[in-house]
């Protein structure tokens, strides 16, 4: 009878230790990090291991910033000496995951101007394997890149000054493709399915992977053009939205 008993406490324990069992791959919202200050690299919470990463010439393009009672990371395209094409990526690093597996990328963030360069987001498996790429225009316009030889380019929609919007993007790499989703604050959803990897099919991609989501400005210096970051994921569970 004990016997049974024990084994019936094993059983109980597993499950509620599975259940526990973080999805997240990464999960950064800032709120324990300082108003006014440059975000924190280093993640609390589940899941261990994930990060923040950026050189110290963005830094005076980066700073925490309170909207709406909510912290925010606040990415300008302000002057910043010393950038170069390798040096200005804002990097969400995630732990280590099975990428055979259907894996969810999304954020939630702001606009602010209508001037400047265009701001790049990129999904990748963390080893320089892109996997989409997407632009936003000063205008709102949104693109994804089709072709990286070509740099063809989708048009998906558009995202209007001042507009909160979370960006979804839904990857299956067993299978090469991608969708990606745009929930609006105001206005009608985008949405772009089946798209194949910017890489193409039969590219090796790392597995397991550190997944990244990936953001940068392109073209031009201008105090006035920001993008507030709310929050950012990496999960293996797809978001309730």
């Amino acid at each position: 009878m004990k016997t049974l008993q024990y084994f019936c406490i094993m059983i109980v324990c597993c499950v509620v230790f599975c259940s526990c069992k973080t999805t997240y791959i990464l999960r950064s919202t800032f709120e324990s990090d300082a108003i006014n200050a440059l975000p924190n690299k280093t993640l609390p919470g589940d899941p261990s291991g994930d990060a923040l990463e950026y050189s110290s010439q963005l830094e005076p393009r980066l700073k925490v910033v309170s909207l709406a009672g909510k912290k925010s990371l606040q990415f300008s395209q302000s002057t910043a000496p010393g950038l170069t094409a390798f040096n200005q990526w804002i990097t969400f690093r995630g732990v280590s995951t099975d990428f055979t597996q259907t894996v969810w990328y999304y954020y939630t963030a702001t606009q602010k101007s209508a001037t400047g360069g265009y701001v790049l987001v990129e999904v990748a498996d963390g080893s320089a394997g892109i996997i989409a790429r997407l632009t936003i225009n000063a205008n709102g316009e949104v693109s994804l890149l089709r072709n990286l030889t070509t740099q063809e380019q989708e048009v998906i929609g558009t995202i209007p000054e001042g507009v909160s919007h979370t960006v979804i993007f839904t990857v299956n790499m067993a299978a090469s493709k991608y969708n990606v989703t745009i929930l609006k604050s105001a206005g009608e959803t985008i949405t772009a399915t089946d798209r194949t990897v910017v890489l193409g099919k039969g590219v090796a991609y790392a597995n397991p992977a550190r997944p990244t989501l990936n953001f940068r400005y392109e073209n031009g210096e201008t105090n006035a053009r920001q993008y507030s970051i709310d929050e950012v994921t990496i999960s293996r569970e797809k978001p309730k939205m």
